[in-house]
């Protein structure tokens, strides 16, 4: 049910049951939904802690909503069936200007309504490599095999870019299609040389595989990486990953981020999106504490305009901050 069905059936109870004021105002407090992915996700993590912190400091009603994924996101925010949800940045773009994949997809109309509340988490790619590959650059890679993930994921259309802004063809690699979670094992044991896909700076499953085999880090160089981020609309985050993350890293890592963002439909009263915005923001350590995820993201990268307008609400929020001129 979207924000708006939720609110008037709030306030008909409420004039229906006038002998029940408590019960009436209660029902009328706001509800919102954050949209996210499957159960036990980590999109469907970060949107629990944003729920709880965002619940505790605006008054609001704020639940987390299992998805389909981003995709599905897309369309349950541009019908009004959730009120907030994630998604990466490049693709919200992509859709609100009706433009890539987007171009001619059925009832893109709609997703002319999309707005920007603000980033929340950026997906860091990490491209590795067995050390004893003896592979030092992308130029060194060609002619090996190289996971790019399954296609029509985001990191396969990332990957895709990237060997494009570097200048090379698919067909200069042996490309696999391994998802993100086998392509460590397929490293691990030999069955590809190499693997780009977005971890946690310092995450988990690099982390572990570093420390059972020697990898190296492949730096993007600055002009590939221009070329990249112009085909994303300018929306990726230049990114050091620093020395020493990673057992035998002792350089630092040159690469990029896509911010993930939450995104609402412009219908949304601007009080509710101000509301919701400050909540956050006056909460932020609170967030970091329960999610380290969320600490890449700071008020500074978070009032960046970018091609996605901002809702009036967060707009509002970023101008009085000075984070928005």
């Amino acid at each position: 049910m979207s924000y708006i069905s939720k609110r008037l059936a709030a306030m008909a109870m409420a004039t229906m049951l006038p002998a029940f004021a408590g019960v009436g105002q209660a029902m009328a407090q706001e509800r919102l939904s954050i949209g996210t992915a499957s159960t036990g996700s980590n999109p469907y993590v970060v949107g629990s802690v944003i729920a709880k912190e965002v619940s505790a400091g605006s008054g609001y009603i704020v639940g987390v909503q299992s998805t389909g994924g981003y995709n599905e996101n897309l369309g349950l925010i541009g019908t009004g069936t959730i009120d907030v949800a994630l998604n990466f940045l490049p693709d919200l773009v992509d859709a609100h200007l009706q433009q890539g994949k987007f171009e001619k997809a059925a009832g893109a109309e709609m997703f002319k309504n999309l707005r920007l509340l603000f980033p929340v988490y950026l997906a860091t790619y990490h491209y590795f490599v067995r050390e004893d590959s003896g592979i030092k650059t992308f130029e060194e890679l060609k002619g090996h095999s190289f996971n790019v993930n399954v296609p029509s994921t985001a990191t396969y259309g990332l990957n895709v870019k990237l060997i494009e802004a570097l200048g090379y063809k698919m067909s200069d690699f042996k490309i696999m299609n391994l998802s993100g979670k086998d392509t460590y094992d397929a490293l691990r044991n030999r069955i590809t040389e190499a693997s780009g896909t977005s971890v946690q700076i310092g995450g988990g499953p690099l982390l572990e595989l570093s420390s059972s085999i020697p990898i190296r880090l492949l730096d993007i160089p600055d002009d590939a990486y221009a070329r990249m981020d112009a085909s994303f609309h300018n929306t990726l985050v230049r990114t050091t990953i620093p020395a020493n993350t990673y057992p035998g890293q002792t350089t630092e890592n040159q690469t990029y981020s896509v911010p993930a963002v939450l995104f609402v439909n412009a219908s949304m009263p601007e009080e509710v999106a101000y509301t919701f915005t400050k909540a956050y923001w006056d909460n932020w350590d609170k967030l970091k504490a329960d999610s380290r995820t969320l600490a890449d993201v700071d008020p500074q990268l978070a009032g960046v305009s970018r091609k996605l307008p901002f809702h009036p609400g967060a707009e509002r929020y970023f101008r009085e901050t000075g984070l928005l001129k």
